[in-house]
């Protein structure tokens, strides 16, 4: 409330005119003061005027600061919901005092007010905005307008005032350099951290501290305002990369089926049984992907990502997509960067000596380095461990923070709930294929709703030759020969094509199958085949068989005849010693008369025959007789130490089938044991391979035997 008033604002407030408040001033003997300067006058002060005419004071100036409200402008401290809310405080406090002005008792009127009101009867636009009211609030308000001279921001809720303004967390420039020093660090350090660092340095400088909850502000508004400086300090360029650098859309649509591979290798996130050890581990798994139809067309699982895997995954996706990809999109993992992928691209070199991608006619492209989301697999990947790999039993979990609640310490209710099983690789294997036939049969965002394997098979490729395929896809190993014999894989293979050969040859091979191998030279010309080294009986005169004799027989028959051959090549040659007479020495040597012959020395008499007595023979005959016993009873054959059950097994099976040497009672069944073994169903082939071997070399040999 002003404190001074003229007639004529009395006048105005009163609504009667000026000579009516004049009468009533000298009627009533209102005390004045004279007003200073020029036409005088007087002034009445407020505190000396009758009620009624305080009571219409206040009246006035509240209607009168209701009817003039400002309106929030941008220049504005205070936010526009606390000066919607101040204004409406301001209005309720001027109801409230005009409403106590004309009452005697004014505990009774507040309660009458504030009932009224809180009823929503009275003022209901206000009390949309405040709610209900109490009278200790109306006597803040009434004390807090009384100490701001009757401004009514005073009732404005200050708080959010720096946001709208921009100025939320502000600091002092020195503290800014400090504090952002210390949090760009790539140790990461947390806020609370930093800001104690800061305080510090500030207070060793002398400088005013701020507080946490604004330093906590600052961090927040910088890291909004300088994102990528943040998490390039904090994070490093992979961060960058992934979180904050723009990315490219590929349009997928524009490749049809078989155009492009995309391949990669994932540790898988459950434990199998390891082929090696027997023991839980988490096995590699080799994903070949269609990018067209995001179906999965060819799969491995190894110990570990290697070149054998991934090359028996791509047989099997070209297999399944019925041609040969045009582009292969890869990993940057060494093993898919081997020479067998990838050797040196050059059109001079023999087609036998390139890589498998140049053979194949494929196109090679290498994803960037740790840039995972510029390959589709490892999207495919994640769908994967979420829908299968998850489920499983043997789930170990992505991370420390993925591991489920049985691997957890001292958690025993599900550790005694849990299933234990843990599949072997083959299982594992009927399981992925199982997943990826339920995965391409569900509808796919990226195909528009079409599932992968509709898409798939629209555009899978007529097929293969599964033969010229094959041998696409054998392993080249560049060896050295010696003797007409190289090695490989640890086994001697033989050929006469490598006789009188001393350099380098290239051999190629399947794993698959080792029975045969074929060679060529530098220069991709094909030398022939080479079979593994087969061992004669040492004494086949004496104690071996037909077929002994007969293989004995063959392979001198073949040393004489690439010894005759090598004859006649010297023969046809004409080598002599006639160039060297071209040295003095040697033209000296060649004049000297040889020496006549020397008389042949006499021979030595033949010693006598030893005579035995009958007890000397008796002895010795006891000692042939223990001996031969000894004989039946050892094995007729060395038993070294293998180190693997596999050796063990490859040295009696060769034994057994292609020395057919008889074994004894105990490696029988070590045999028999190793045949029921998970293993040997995966080395199985191989035995079955060199079985039909035997049985061919076999028949050949007796089917000779007749005809001689």
């Amino acid at each position: 409330m002003s404190v001074l008033f003229t007639a004529q604002q009395l006048a105005n407030v009163l609504t009667v005119s000026v000579m009516t408040i004049s009468r009533r001033a000298n009627n009533e003997s209102w005390p004045f003061s004279k007003r200073p300067g020029r036409g005088g006058g007087k002034l009445f002060a407020a505190a000396d005027l009758p009620a009624d005419v305080r009571a219409a004071i206040t009246a006035h100036e509240a209607q009168n600061a209701v009817a003039t409200r400002p309106s929030p402008s941008a220049g504005q401290a205070i936010p526009a919901r606390a000066h919607e809310i101040g204004l409406a405080k301001l209005e309720l406090h001027g109801a409230w005092r005009v409403h106590r002005l004309s009452a005697q008792a004014k505990t009774t009127a507040d309660a009458a007010f504030l009932a009224a009101y809180n009823s929503g009867q009275s003022h209901p636009a206000v009390f949309k905005i405040l709610g209900r009211v109490t009278k200790h609030q109306l006597y803040r308000w009434d004390r807090a307008l009384k100490e701001a001279g009757g401004d009514y921001r005073a009732l404005c809720d200050h708080r959010g005032w720096a946001q709208a303004q921009g100025a939320q967390g502000r600091i002092s420039p020195e503290a800014q350099e400090i504090l952002t020093k210390i949090y760009l660090q790539p140790q990461r350090p947390s806020v609370a951290l930093a800001f104690r660092a800061m305080c510090a340095v500030l207070a060793e400088r002398g400088l005013p501290l701020p507080t946490e909850s604004t330093t906590r502000r600052f961090i927040q508004r910088y890291s909004r305002e300088n994102h990528d400086l943040v998490v390039l300090m904090r994070e490093g360029e992979k961060a960058l990369a992934d979180k904050v650098g723009p990315y490219i859309t590929r349009d997928a649509g524009q490749l049809a089926v078989g155009d492009v591979l995309v391949a990669d290798g994932h540790r898988l996130n459950f434990d199998c049984i390891h082929p090696f050890t027997g023991k839980p581990a988490r096995m590699c798994l080799i994903l070949w992907l269609d990018w067209a139809s995001r179906m999965p067309v060819g799969w491995e699982i190894m110990p570990e990502e290697n070149t054998t895997a991934i090359s028996a995954a791509l047989f099997m996706a070209i297999k399944n997509l019925g041609q040969t990809p045009k582009v292969v999109y890869l990993d940057n993992g060494r093993a898919f960067r081997a020479k067998f992928f990838s050797s040196a691209v050059d059109d001079e070199l023999p087609m036998q000596t390139r890589g498998l991608y140049q053979r194949l006619g494929i196109a090679v492209q290498y994803s960037r380095p740790y840039q995972a989301r510029t390959k589709i697999v490892e999207r495919f990947f994640g769908t994967f461990d979420a829908q299968c790999a998850r489920l499983l039993p043997s789930y170990r979990g992505a991370n420390v923070a993925d591991k489920p609640a049985y691997l957890a310490r001292n958690e025993k209710f599900h550790r005694a709930r849990h299933n234990d099983a843990v599949p072997t690789i083959a299982q594992a294997t009927e399981i992925i294929q199982t997943y990826f036939g339920w995965y391409g049969q569900q509808p796919h965002e990226g195909l528009d709703g079409r599932t992968p394997l509709e898409v798939f098979a629209a555009g899978r490729g007529p097929g293969v030759d599964m033969d010229a395929l094959a041998w696409d896809f054998l392993w080249r190993k560049e060896v050295r020969p010696s003797r007409c014999r190289v090695r490989l894989a640890n086994v001697e293979y033989e050929s006469d094509a490598l006789y009188g050969l001393n350099e380098p040859v290239l051999a190629m091979y399947a794993w698959a199958d080792m029975s045969q191998i074929w060679l060529f030279n530098r220069r991709g010309q094909a030398l022939g085949q080479a079979r593994p080294v087969a061992a004669l009986h040492p004494v086949a005169r004496h104690l071996g068989g037909e077929i002994d004799l007969e293989k004995i027989q063959q392979a001198n028959k073949r040393q004489a005849k690439l010894k005759k051959d090598t004859m006649r090549l010297a023969r046809e040659a004409g080598v002599s010693d006639e160039a060297l007479g071209v040295f003095p020495h040697v033209a000296l040597a060649r004049e000297m008369v040889p020496l006549g012959d020397a008389p042949p020395e006499r021979p030595a008499p033949a010693p006598g025959p030893v005579e035995l007595s009958a007890e000397e023979r008796r002895q010795i005959e006891a000692a042939q007789r223990q001996f031969e016993a000894r004989r039946r009873l050892a094995p007729a054959y060395a038993r070294p130490e293998h180190a693997t059950p596999l050796d063990r097994y490859g040295y009696l099976f060769d034994l057994k089938v292609f020395q057919h040497i008889d074994l004894v009672a105990e490696d029988q069944e070590f045999m028999a044991a190793y045949e029921a073994s998970d293993e040997y169903k995966i080395t199985g082939r191989r035995f079955a391979q060199l079985r039909r071997l035997a049985q061919v070399e076999a028949e050949t040999a007796s089917l000779a035997a007749r005809r001689g």
